[in-house]
């Protein structure tokens, strides 16, 4: 059952960011896209039974639609992010099969979370005080998927921020500790985001954040599927095995 404690107690705050009036107009279709996507993401999770989570991708919502099914991570496969996603831990073609393609993910431990519900627009807002202040409304939320008891996090786990401001933000209103209530703490700063101009990210922004210089060595002695080698980042003696 979709809880919308979180997502109907910050509405006040929504509302200062792009007014009363846009807010009351899109709320439907807020409310069916919030719902449809926790549905998914929740959904997903039954990938996790035998899998611990290595990698977390934090994002920040999924992009507003007027009509059909929402453009969302858990929900289809075909779009650019997917693709940018399945390219970060597989070399690889992506599966034609939705369920192969994140099964496949969650067997590498990978686990996409937004850290806010709503699906707005916030291009342009994201330095507004309101927005912080959203954004610490809504920490609830996130900590509650992060608390799911179907969740089991890896010692070696790996967070990164997917958006430069929207990380920021985050960091600064969580202090960069988030605190589960097995009492395990979740350590991130700036270095953890995946930013590389562009604005949205890349394999190879990702690559960097989610494998230390260790891993792209064992990938290059066959060890590892991925990471690709970053040239600027890490030099070898010896030709790419896989080019």
């Amino acid at each position: 059952m979709v809880d919308y404690k979180v997502f109907d107690d910050n509405l006040f705050l929504l509302e200062k960011i792009f007014g009363k009036e846009e807010v009351l107009q899109k709320l439907e279709r807020l409310k069916f896209i919030y719902k449809n996507t926790e549905e998914s993401w929740f959904k997903n999770l039954e990938h996790f039974q035998d899998s611990e989570v290595k990698y977390i991708l934090i994002c920040e919502a999924p992009p507003y639609s007027e009509s059909e099914i929402p453009v969302y991570f858990y929900n289809e496969i075909n779009r650019k992010f997917n693709t940018t996603i399945w390219n970060t831990f597989f070399d690889s073609a992506k599966p034609a099969l939705e369920n192969e393609y994140y099964k496949k993910l969650a067997e590498k431990g990978f686990l996409l979370i937004d850290n806010l519900p709503y699906s707005m627009n916030f291009e342009k807002h994201r330095k507004k005080q309101a927005y912080k202040s959203l954004m610490k409304g809504c920490l609830e939320w996130i900590l509650n998927k992060l608390n799911n008891k179907n969740l089991k996090f890896s010692e070696d786990l790996k967070i990164v921020f997917g958006f430069k401001i929207n990380g920021e933000i985050f960091i600064e209103v969580t202090n960069g500790i988030l605190q589960l209530n097995n009492g395990r703490i979740l350590n991130f700063d700036k270095n953890n985001i995946a930013y590389d101009g562009s604005g949205i990210p890349n394999t190879n922004a990702l690559i960097s954040k989610f494998f230390d210089k260790k891993s792209i060595y064992r990938y290059y002695n066959y060890e590892e599927e991925n990471p690709f080698i970053n040239e600027e980042d890490f030099q070898l003696n010896f030709s790419n095995p896989k080019s």
